[in-house]
């Protein structure tokens, strides 16, 4: 995978398949943010855990999330199918994107904060996201969602 940054990243990883349906669960059954989550993994591929980083970057998630994202999201999901929708549907969905690439940059501006460590971008990331669900009192279920991200044993 050529290194340029966390939202090539994240664009690369979430077009795999079973990606986007596994994210999604995480997001909406478990509670997670996706892009956090998306962090997490891009961390274990850059041979980095989250550390200290973590409360930064949940206050981060959670700042844009009240005042942006979930306001623009509800409303696209709720135009979805309706006839004569469709071009806002799209831009709304268009809106919702820019609001993921705007917050995975901030994200991305924290990777001096994380801590180098050893082992393999899958064993990192799957520290990453089990401190991510302690931190935040939540029990993952991230088999899927791995199986999707590392479709041969590491990312391609």
């Amino acid at each position: 995978m050529t290194d340029h940054g966390f939202w090539a990243f994240s664009v690369d990883v979430y077009k795999r398949p079973g990606v986007e349906a596994a994210a999604l669960n995480l997001q909406d059954e478990q509670g997670f943010d996706v892009n956090l989550v998306l962090w997490c993994v891009w961390l274990g591929s850059k041979g980095r855990v989250i550390g200290k980083a973590l409360p930064t970057a949940l206050t981060i998630v959670d700042q844009w999330n009240e005042a942006v994202t979930h306001k623009v999201r509800p409303l696209r999901r709720s135009i979805k199918g309706v006839a004569g929708a469709e071009t806002v549907y799209r831009k709304l969905l268009d809106a919702e994107l820019e609001c993921e690439r705007l917050i995975q940059t901030r994200l991305d501006a924290l990777l001096g904060d994380t801590q180098v460590a050893n082992g393999s971008p899958r064993d990192l990331a799957i520290r990453n996201l089990q401190e991510y669900a302690r931190q935040t009192d939540k029990v993952g279920r991230f088999d899927c969602f791995l199986s999707g991200v590392f479709q041969s044993g590491e990312i391609v």
